[in-house]
């Protein structure tokens, strides 16, 4: 049994995907207690003990993504400027000034992304205090950082990020809410650590409460060819997510897009057999997400939209999924479930392997293969 499955606590179900979904809840929990608890307000400590002044957040796919969302609390918590981006990219084009009140996030689900290590020395020889965000402890990036901060649950067997994904995020946020609270910069951490420790259940409502709809999302959006997503803020990584899930679930392309940046373009492509998803959180944005849900029915695509519930509006959508209301900085936890559940869906349909995706064909194994040979998330899991 290989190292991934041993942490992956079954329940019949013949996906380890659907497995990761249904207990993200679980990991969630998992990251307000214990050890994970602890980590987090240990590198609160040493965050505050370097006088950091200012936060790099980066991963690479999912990763990333999970950078892009918990940037926002360290902005908002910790009052700090914040530089998110893909590691390969920022080490090519390294952020300016690099030094010791620095504080730079490595996230990478498997610790083993390619290309990071050499990223990290280059960070560590200018002073800065380097933080690994991962969910295995034996890794290469959990030996390589300053300090870690573990995700619960260990590894995963599948391919595409969900829990892994979800804990990263809180991991990181509680950080920017601890490294607020040890220094007194943040007038706002006690309001959302009480909503943080809400959010597991209301997770478990979530994904118990929207089965049902996503069933019937599947043949309503099927027959789309192209899938747009569309967020603001701290959801623009929820839009840029949920179009990589089902882009890898689905025979048609995905694309997330700021809300704006679709607006002045890429909304001339709209046509009917096209899927637009509008994340609706409570954000500042909000009526003008409101404003596209009518646009898209006059232009006659298909459109989903996420939002709080009692938000009038959504139902201008063909179809909404309303989820349990939380601050802004934490919706992206909520708002991603249903994408993950129909993305999930969507493979099935189409008789894909869920766990696997296209990596079951050697065409795609072969191309990984030379792209990603080192990386065992995509080269070393294929009994799945």
């Amino acid at each position: 049994m290989s190292e991934a499955r041993k942490h992956v606590l079954r329940t019949g179900h013949p996906f380890y995907l659907y497995e990761s979904i249904i207990h993200t809840p679980e990991a969630l929990e998992a990251c307000l207690s214990g050890s994970v608890w602890d980590q987090i307000q240990q590198v609160a400590r040493k965050i505050e003990q370097r006088g950091v002044e200012r936060v790099i957040l980066s991963g690479t796919g999912s990763s990333y993504y999970a950078a892009l969302a918990s940037g926002y609390a360290f902005r908002q918590l910790a009052h700090m400027p914040v530089q998110v981006g893909i590691t390969s990219e920022l080490g090519a084009y390294p952020p300016l000034n690099l030094n010791r009140h620095d504080a730079w996030l490595f996230i990478s689900h498997s610790g083993g992304t390619v290309g990071d290590e050499p990223i990290v020395r280059m960070a560590q020889q200018q002073g800065v205090l380097t933080i690994g965000v991962t969910d295995v402890p034996d890794s290469r990036l959990a030996g390589l950082v300053d300090e870690v901060l573990i995700g619960p649950g260990g590894p995963k067997p599948e391919l595409p990020a969900t829990r892994t994904y979800s804990s990263a995020v809180l991991r990181m946020m509680l950080l920017a809410a601890e490294a607020s609270c040890v220094g007194a910069a943040g007038e706002g951490s006690p309001e959302f650590l009480k909503a943080a420790r809400r959010l597991p259940e209301q997770l478990k409502q979530v994904i118990a409460g929207t089965e049902e709809t996503i069933q019937m999302l599947i043949d309503t959006f099927l027959p789309c060819r192209y899938f747009v997503f569309l967020g603001s803020g701290p959801n623009i990584a929820t839009a840029h997510e949920g179009a990589l899930g089902f882009s890898q679930s689905l025979d048609a392309q995905a694309q997330g897009f700021i809300l704006e940046e679709w607006l002045h373009g890429p909304i001339q492509t709209l046509s009917q057999d096209m899927g637009v998803v509008v994340i609706a959180s409570e954000s500042p944005r909000q009526q003008r997400m409101l404003d596209v849900i009518r646009a898209v029915r006059v232009l006659g695509a298909r459109s989903l939209a996420i939002g709080p519930e009692g938000l009038g509006g959504l139902g201008e959508a063909d179809t909404a999924i309303c989820l349990p209301k939380t601050l802004d900085l934490l919706s992206p936890l909520l708002a991603i479930s249903p994408l993950w559940q129909m993305g999930y869906r969507f493979a099935l349909k189409t008789g894909r392997n869920p766990d696997r995706l296209s990596m079951d064909q050697p065409r795609f194994q072969n191309a990984m293969d030379l792209l990603m040979g080192s990386d065992v998330k995509f080269t070393g899991q294929r009994d799945l």
